[in-house]
């Protein structure tokens, strides 16, 4: 069962990670005990492994106002933290008497999770980042990572849903509850050798239909309310393999085809070697745990390990995850991973300047929109003119970068009429790409 503490106000102690008290005011904050795992837990929500039925349980959950109306008494959550060496592994089972209302609207990751029936996670190691994991009803996730403020408190959360943690998350629906089963690696926390054995943490449940919002820790101004937050204790994990500072690591804007990167991490001094990989794939919310090739050595150069990684893109406007992922080539244990989630540009956009032209402005302007990496815009771009009667007219150019092009194609002689522009782009790693365009010729003031 959850144990408790007395405490007493003092805003500096509140990030204080220490065995001892943590002090806020003469309000009880809890205590929860996390299991030493003795064999691997499977993720599917059912909670059948021997571990659920031995860790301790958060179970006092209360409430929160809600706008005008007065906290009632929440329906009864769970929540229960075992661990390895690797990562923790939570179990949180929401009980829920109308299971055929929930709402679970958000469907992408770090979409509003928030605002549907759901839970959120979150773990404070240090004084600089706290970390929030969501999930809703659908086992759709959200995760950030949000700077800590000299006062306690949290700093910009636009800001922090930026980060992607390496992480996975299954729900499972049952007639009276529905369950959450996370798992969260250590090495996509920022740990470092010094990280204590005892965290502070809360968990927080959205029931949305009723506007129910309750939490294990005795917040008051919402589940980000850091001075309030409880513990997590019994870490017992050697933590002296995370000798990589990835708190500054950042993915640069990326392009649709091959991207070409250089990441640089400080490292602590003797650390090393480590192996090294990537992965990218399009995101989708039944992917699971993402498989990474064979690492390759990568050694540390004057406390800084500077990473090589290439990644092609082969489509825009689609949600993407790339992956990294870095072990200690001694042990094959991660010291660090991480995702990055993003959308490229449409890589291939050609227009018109207007729908209708006039033989006196003598050529129709093409303007094509590379928006591909430089590695991959070499090739070459066509524009095709087709009429009704079968005339065609057409021009081509080199492309040796990204950005804008221009093709003219003469209009001298063409009868009035509607036609079609056939662009046609064919550039190295993405193959062929392709738009058609449209306009109508007709005389006009000048002609």
């Amino acid at each position: 069962m959850t144990t408790r503490l007395r405490v007493l106000l003092g805003v500096g102690a509140v990030l204080a990670l220490a065995a001892g008290p943590v002090l806020w005011g003469q309000v009880e904050l809890p205590r929860l005990e996390a299991l030493r795992l003795a064999a691997p837990v499977v993720l599917d929500g059912r909670l059948d492994e021997a571990c659920w039925a031995t860790a301790p349980s958060a179970s006092e959950f209360r409430a929160l106002a809600a706008g005008k109306h007065a906290p009632q008494t929440p329906e009864p959550t769970q929540c229960q933290v075992v661990f390895d060496d690797e990562a923790l592994v939570l179990a949180v089972v929401c009980h829920e008497p109308r299971m055929g209302d929930l709402i679970a609207e958000a469907a992408e990751r770090d979409g509003a999770i928030w605002l549907d029936d759901s839970v959120e996670i979150f773990l404070v190691h240090g004084t600089a980042h706290y970390y929030q994991f969501g999930i809703n009803s659908r086992g759709t996730l959200y995760d950030a990572r949000v700077a800590i403020q000299p006062d306690g408190t949290g700093g910009d959360l636009a800001t922090g849903r930026l980060w992607d943690g390496a992480w996975e998350a299954v729900v499972r629906r049952e007639a009276d509850r529905w369950t959450i089963e996370a798992r969260i690696p250590f090495a996509t926390l920022d740990l470092t050798p010094r990280t204590p054995s005892e965290w502070r943490f809360s968990v927080g449940r959205t029931a949305a239909r009723r506007r129910e919002y309750s939490s294990w820790s005795p917040v008051v101004k919402g589940f980000h309310d850091l001075p309030r937050f409880g513990t997590l204790a019994g870490l017992d994990v050697d933590f002296r393999r995370f000798v990589i500072d990835g708190t500054a690591l950042e993915m640069p804007a990326l392009r649709v085809g091959r991207n070409a990167i250089r990441l640089a991490m400080p490292v602590l001094p003797e650390a090393g070697p480590f192996l090294v990989s990537s992965a990218l794939r399009p995101w989708s919310a039944e992917a699971g745990a993402m498989a990474f090739p064979a690492g390759r050595t990568v050694a540390a150069v004057d406390g800084v390990l500077s990473v090589d990684v290439e990644l092609t893109v082969l489509q825009g406007k689609v949600l993407h995850e790339a992956g990294l992922q870095i072990l200690d080539a001694a042990s094959g244990r991660a010291v660090l991973q991480r995702r990055h989630l993003f959308r490229a540009p449409e890589p291939f956009v050609a227009a018109l300047p207007w729908a209708v032209l006039y033989p006196s402005d003598g050529t129709a302007e093409v303007a094509v929109d590379l928006a591909v990496t430089p590695e991959s815009a070499h090739g070459r771009l066509r524009a095709t003119l087709l009429g009704a009667a079968g005339l065609t007219r057409e021009v081509a150019v080199a492309v040796d970068h990204p950005g804008s092009w221009r093709l003219s194609l003469p209009l001298a002689d063409l009868p009035g009429g509607y036609y079609r522009v056939a662009v046609i782009g064919e550039l190295a790693d993405l193959g062929r790409c392709e738009a058609e365009l449209r306009f109508l010729l007709t005389p006009g003031p000048f002609d």
